[in-house]
């Protein structure tokens, strides 16, 4: 889905574009080539009558390594706050040190206005630290989880631990995927670490043994 000057667009099981809370459709391939990416689709074109298939908030907002960057953190959740989503993800790195309490106060200071639909994943710099478990109430074992919607299945899974076939972690994972199935909706992953990345990490060990162990997996 996309967000353009007219709302919040997402494409139906027909492949047509439906515009959130409003019963109308556009052909978005064709609009696509009239007008040039600057322009607003949805103002543009001619919008045909047709059923609304969004019927709750699908505006969800993901980011992570807020870290020591305040200032700029605080200017990421007034947007947030903007935006009015239905969930927050934090991919992880909600401090620079997850042993020092004094980061935390700072962090919860500033997400205290999305806190209530705020859902955390470990990263590096939380290091498994029990400041961590005692700011978050989460399901299942806080460690990994999910998080289920009318159209979206989220699953956060913590990728500091091992991910190959004989861990537990990956158990619950198949699991959790084999449940979504039935339940045909989309899968969205959440997790700290990425299996492939252009920066300096591209062969640090955890981006290498997601890429040799998930990928092939979710593939």
């Amino acid at each position: 889905f996309f967000r353009g000057n007219e709302g919040t667009w997402i494409k139906d099981k027909k492949g047509n574009w439906v515009k959130h809370g409003n019963p109308t459709v556009i052909d978005f391939e064709t609009c696509a080539k009239k007008y040039p990416v600057q322009e607003s689709y949805p103002r543009k074109c001619s919008i045909p009558k047709g059923p609304s298939f969004v019927e709750e908030n699908l505006d969800y907002v993901i980011y992570g390594d807020s870290r020591d960057g305040n200032e700029v953190h605080k200017k990421i959740v007034n947007q947030i706050v903007r935006v009015n989503p239905q969930l927050v993800f934090h991919t992880g790195d909600m401090v620079d040190n997850g042993s020092n309490k004094e980061q935390w106060q700072m962090f919860n200071s500033i997400v205290t206005p999305i806190a209530s639909k705020l859902y955390p994943t470990l990263g590096n710099h939380e290091d498994n630290d029990p400041n961590y478990y005692n700011n978050f109430d989460l399901p299942n074992n806080e460690e990994w989880y999910t998080v289920e919607t009318k159209f979206v299945y989220f699953v956060v899974i913590d990728s500091n631990k091992i991910l190959d076939k004989s861990s537990g972690q990956f158990d619950w994972l198949k699991n959790q995927l084999q449940t979504s199935k039935s339940s045909d909706k989309f899968v969205a992953i959440i997790m700290h670490h990425p299996p492939f990345s252009s920066s300096e990490h591209a062969n640090d060990a955890n981006t290498l043994s997601l890429r040799e162990e998930l990928v092939p997996f979710f593939e």
